[in-house]
């Protein structure tokens, strides 16, 4: 919602705009559609370097092989 409040001969005017909430819930999943594949992308990423690097930290505890 947007509210403009200004004066016009001499009396105090307010201007209130806004969108319902399905036509903002139809904005919402047409762009969040449009970022899945990037983000799911940059997920796995981000599992497989945390998986690496816990990988190496925890190498010193493994028992020596024979």
């Amino acid at each position: 919602m947007v509210s403009l409040t200004y004066t016009s001969n001499g009396k105090l005017l307010q201007l209130h705009v806004s969108e319902t909430t399905p036509a903002t819930a139809g904005v919402d999943t047409r762009h969040s559609g449009q970022h899945r594949h990037p983000q799911l992308l940059l997920t796995l990423i981000a599992l497989a370097v945390v998986w690496y690097g816990l990988k190496q930290g925890l190498r010193p505890l493994e028992p020596p092989a024979s």
